[in-house]
């Protein structure tokens, strides 16, 4: 399993995530191959604590 932060972005009316190429290459990712994903919303932790 491969952890990465990326920051979503608009694409039309919808939202999308751009996976960077040294995770591409690394993990051989093509286009139209389908991957999973899972979803973790970074919060703040110090807000959340207080």
């Amino acid at each position: 399993m491969v952890t990465v932060q990326v920051q979503m972005r608009k694409w039309g009316q919808s939202l999308g995530v751009v996976i960077p190429k040294e995770i591409v290459s690394k993990d051989s990712l093509k286009e139209g191959e389908k991957i999973e994903l899972i979803i973790l919303k970074r919060t703040n932790a110090l807000k959340e604590t207080f």
